[in-house]
């Protein structure tokens, strides 16, 4: 009996059959195409194979086509329903692949879209919108990197056309590779297509055509995906793989002269092995698209292809001459030398006064007209317009110039061991001599010109080396390049990542220095408006930028010529300052902005689009809001559902529960005492439901006291002085040690500058070796009466499923200790290593001891399965015949902390572990819980319980940023318990903070503001919450005196 037909890759088909768009009745384009093959495809039984599913295509909005297009004379006049429904078909198969509910996707919809390029008047090829690049745009905007940086994509068109449009788009975008596999002067515009066009000024390399000759078969295009494609895209390393699946290469189709078969369609996508595929071309509407579109969805899907064939087809229908093939192969050579090693200047424009200029002259063949375009770059040739270069930092080299150079004052890769390591003892003893210092003075008492030696080398200059090895002695004479010099050329030069990720310890992000961080040449920076160049003008806080475009003194016709320009920026201005985003630089990185500030912007781009009879759906989008700031999130929230669209709101805020017209109400506690709806109604319904904890503190029934005394502190003091990062505008700031203090201020008046960037950064170097560079300060003082600090955030406890609350607190060592003391254990000689799922022995090998097996998922993270062998248990059968009082170790794992609190209530160690993790509000997780599912209110409580069963020193001070991020209002009294027992201990809790509960509670508040951005950073109040309550300055204050 044969195994059931079952697909190895979950695939989505995303069908949009569109013909009924508006071009000529006659032509082909207009037959009901993908109705027909739907039809054929659905005969096959595809969609009866367990794993492939068919799929409905959302519609695009107009602003999702804007990320991408200028159209002209409108977006309204250049995109129909069609194109919406054909572009947001392929946003659905991104989204299906994004968030992981199939592995590929492949959307078959009509218009095509790779002949639409940036500027867009219509109808290019029956390409109005590029569907590729619309959906490119989306998941940028939607699927970030996780580590921030830019998403790595490659875009390989199979079409017989060449992809001009979508040249045009990604030509200088250095994150993009575009690949497109073509017939030799296949293209809609005139002169392209060749190889030597291979990207702009910005992005040289990443634009590659590979033009095929007439007549290449599935033997040539296969050939070309081998020999270029693949070792491109290995090189590339793309996050994701796109296929532009065009099809009109097939062996009947009758606009071309090429030989592919549905058979070599089906190869070339197993050979790619795209993420998603995107139709494009195809006109042998039955004799090509049913076959050749049921081959790729079979490859896509890991399935075999194999007994696919045209009704048309003969051994000579797909037979490849010999010199086409020879053709192909020095094609591809030539093509992987030009990728690997691109011109310095583009083949395209020419440069004008410095600015790169390209001009194009482009015809809409159906809709006949022809437009000339003209497009220029200026992009800093040192940055490439990122406006900073990651560059080795001469400060976490040597972060603590106390030391000298023997006592291991230098940090860095392969310089931290001077003392011992004989070749760098050689170069430095050299170095003393010929310079005249000692090794063992501070490094700080060293001359300038010693440390420029030392970083930056002898510029040439020949040192005496004597060595005394193993092998013999003798004298070299060889310059010395510099640490610095040395760690840049290394960091170039290494293949490994391991060697790349020790050498970035000691790399930190620099401003560009011929730039100087603003991005742009000189050139660029001379066009002004108003007298202010763009620079300046993005560097404005939001509430600026509008007062300047408010403010501007234009003539006549430069009015006629900007006026549409200037209403927009300043709507979209006004929608960023309507979600309490006013604060924000137009220049600030992406990858540096809160998940609420995110999330924020995201809403700002909705409520332009005015759109009705949407579900939107927000998690906790006050996260980082002040009070204040809140009013507007709500007011703006309020504003998307009169215009007749429903908010589903996940949020612990009070504010916003009061302001909701529905809530419901999920518990009635967390993990296995929640899942439940306890209440659901009005606001007035939920605060009159006894059952109801977020009720119950809706309805004042409950709430979190105000401490009836105040910490005065040890009577020490941690003192900022001249703090400048940023906003912060030279201010002196004192921390009273031994208390729990607050920083508050409005949503980007300087908190984060000053805690985590400066205090944070300058402790952690100075106390626990740290390597950061502090923000711009003159001094701080005090730092002697700490031993260390500590920032407890929410990032994961550990980044695999093999950490868990039980390793992480220590608790899961002496679990360990009292197993292999268990009679069983002793016989079997068994020590605590055998109960370890990290050491070979007692583990399951299959799974390697984490009980589950990772799948890997490109960029996005791993998926984990269990493992069939151990059924998730990580040991193997024989540590598992080991019980104590009646389990296994693999038992006590899966124990939540409640059950194993009363498991080993007789064992006082273990005990009071299990008693600090319920005391944090943890009692509900299992102890053997995966680290990757808690939360991060979670993780920091277990990190928190983890500080709290330490032995205090009295001396160390945490930093929690937000803490009560994600949590309720009952889980931020259990928070404000842990704080408050840190601080009893004689330690310094400094906490950045929103949330009134914790404010009030706090001994001693630093207000910063008065407002966000450059209206911020100074220091509007300090002292109790009573004295900050009573600064009518302060917006802290006048919200925190009703709650006092």
């Amino acid at each position: 009996m044969t195994d059931p037909l079952r697909a190895r890759n979950r695939l989505g088909v995303v069908f949009f059959p569109a013909f009924d768009w508006a071009i000529s009745a006659t032509h082909p384009e207009r037959e009901e195409r993908l109705l027909y093959t739907r039809d054929q495809l659905a005969e096959e039984g595809l969609f009866d194979i367990p794993g492939i599913t068919e799929y409905r295509p959302e519609l695009a909005t107009n602003a999702q086509v804007e990320r991408v297009h200028f159209c002209l004379p409108s977006t309204g006049a250049v995109v129909t329903d069609s194109h919406r429904a054909s572009a947001g078909g392929a946003i659905t198969a991104a989204r299906l692949v994004m968030e992981k509910k199939e592995d590929k996707a492949f959307a078959l919809v009509r218009p095509p879209g790779h002949h639409a390029m940036r500027v867009t008047h219509g109808n290019r090829g029956f390409c109005n919108i590029n569907n590729e690049a619309v959906m490119v745009e989306y998941i940028r905007d939607h699927y970030p990197h996780p580590t921030g940086r830019p998403l790595r994509i490659a875009i390989v068109d199979t079409d017989v056309h060449h992809g001009d449009g979508s040249q045009d788009i990604f030509w200088n975008d250095p994150n993009t590779l575009f690949i497109s596999l073509h017939q030799d002067g296949r293209t809609l515009y005139p002169g392209t297509g060749f190889p030597q066009e291979c990207g702009g000024p910005g992005a040289l390399g990443r634009t590659i055509n590979i033009p095929l000759p007439p007549e290449t078969s599935d033997e040539g295009y296969l050939y070309a995906i081998e020999h270029a494609v693949l070792p491109m895209l290995a090189d590339f390393k793309p996050d994701l793989v796109i296929n532009s699946a065009g099809q009109d290469n097939h062996f009947t189709d009758p606009l071309a002269n090429m030989k592919l078969s549905a058979q070599g369609y089906a190869a070339l996508n197993r050979a790619l092995n795209p993420d998603i595929a995107v139709l494009e071309g195809g006109y042998a509407i039955r004799g090509a698209l049913p076959y050749v579109n049921l081959g790729i969805c079979l490859a896509l899907a890991g399935l075999d292809a194999g007994d696919i064939r045209e009704p048309q087809w003969r051994p000579e229908s797909t037979r490849q001459k010999q010199k086409i093939s020879d053709y192909i192969a020095r094609l591809c050579d030539g093509l992987l030398e030009l990728y690997h090693n691109p011109p310095s200047v583009p083949q395209e424009g020419e440069e004008e006064n410095g600015w790169w200029t390209r001009r194009k002259h482009v015809f809409y063949d159906t809709d006949m007209l022809r437009e000339s375009q003209r497009e220029s770059w200026r992009l800093c040739p040192d940055c490439s317009g990122l406006g900073s270069q990651l560059k080795v930092d001469p400060e976490l080299v040597i972060p603590n110039k106390t030391l000298s150079i023997l006592d291991g004052a230098i940090c860095a890769s392969g310089w931290n061991n001077v003392r011992g390591d004989g070749i760098s003892r050689m170069y430095f003893d050299a170095l003393s001599k010929k310079y005249h210092f000692s090794l063992r003075e501070p490094v700080e008492k060293l001359s300038p010109e010693v440390m420029d030696v030392i970083l930056y080398g002898t510029k040439g200059e020949k040192l005496e080396l004597h060595y005394d090895q193993p092998r013999g002695k003798g004298v070299l004479y060889q310059p010395f390049e510099g640490i610095v010099n040395n760690l840049e050329r290394r960091y170039q030069e290494t293949q490994s990542e391991s060697v790349r990720a020790e050498l970035e310890e000691c790399m930190s992000e620099c401003p560009c220095p011929a730039c100087q961080g603003r991005r742009l040449r000189r050139e660029s920076l001379a066009v002004t408006v108003g007298g202010m160049d763009i620079d300046t003008f993005t560097r404005m806080s939001v509430t600026e930028e509008i007062a300047f475009v408010d403010s501007l003194t234009l003539t006549e016709q430069q009015l006629r010529i900007g006026e549409r320009i200037l209403k927009e920026i300043k709507n979209r201005l006004g929608f960023l300052q309507s979600v309490g985003l006013d604060y924000l630089t137009l220049s600030r990185a992406s990858a540096t902005l809160s998940g609420g500030e995110s999330q924020r912007i995201r809403l700002a781009t909705q409520i332009g689009s005015s759109l009705m009879g949407v579900l939107y759906i927000l998690d906790e989008p006050s996260i980082g809001l002040h009070q204040r700031d809140n009013d507007k999130l709500l007011a703006t929230l309020k504003r998307l559902r009169d215009l007749g669209n429903t908010l589903i709101v996940v949020e612990h805020d009070e504010d916003t529960m009061r302001a909701a017209d529905y809530i419901v109400d999920i518990g009635p506690g967390a993990g296995v005492h929640g899942g439940r709806v306890v209440a659901a109604g009005t606001p007035a319904e939920v605060m009159a439901n006894e059952a109801s904890l977020t009720g119950q503190y809706l309805s004042g029934k409950k709430k979190i006291e105000t401490p009836k005394t105040r910490r005065a502190g040890n009577g020490k003091l941690l003192t900022v002085r001249g703090a400048q990062e940023n906003n912060l505008k030279n201010i002196d700031v004192s921390v009273p040690l031994g208390t729990f203090t607050c920083v508050t201020g409005v949503s980007g008046s300087g908190k984060s500058s000053l805690v985590n960037e400066i205090i944070y950064k300058k402790l952690g170097a100075d106390l626990n070796r740290m390597k950061a560079h502090a923000g711009k300060h003159r001094a701080i003082e005090g730092e002697e009466n700490l031993d260390k600090v500590i920032c407890i955030d929410q990032s994961p406890i550990g980044r695999t499923p093999r950490s868990n609350p039980a390793t992480y607190t220590n608790l899961f060592n002496d679990i360990r200790d009292l197993f292999a003391s268990t009679p069983d254990a002793k016989a079997r000689g068994y020590n605590a290593g055998r109960f370890s799922f990290n050491v070979r022995g007692g583990r399951c090998e299959a799974c390697g001891g984490d009980g589950q097996l990772k799948i890997e998922m490109h960029f996005l993270p791993d998926i984990y399965v269990p493992c069939e062998v151990c059924k998730g248990k990580r040991y193997n059968r024989e540590t598992l015949e080991v019980h104590y009082k009646g389990r296994s170790i693999a038992d006590v794992l899966e124990m939540t902390v409640e059950e194993a609190l009363e498991f080993f209530r007789d064992l006082p160690k273990l005990a009071n572990k299990l008693e600090t993790l319920r005391d944090v509000g943890l009692g509900y997780i299992k102890l053997g819980q995966s680290s990757t599912t808690l939360s991060g209110g979670e993780a920091q409580r277990v990190k928190l319980a983890t500080e709290l069963s330490k032995r205090a020193t009295g001396r160390t001070i945490y930093i929690l940023d937000e803490p009560t991020t994600g949590l309720h209002t009952d889980d931020v009294r259990k928070l404000l318990e842990v704080l408050q027992k840190l601080t009893d201990a004689g330690n310094t809790v400094l906490v950045i903070e929103h949330n009134l509960d914790v404010i009030k509670s706090a001994d001693y508040l630093i207000d910063l503001g008065p407002e966000g951005g450059s209206g911020g950073g100074t220091l509007v109040a300090c002292g109790t919450p009573e004295e900050v309550a009573a600064c009518e300055a302060s917006y802290t204050g006048q919200y925190l005196k009703k709650v006092l």
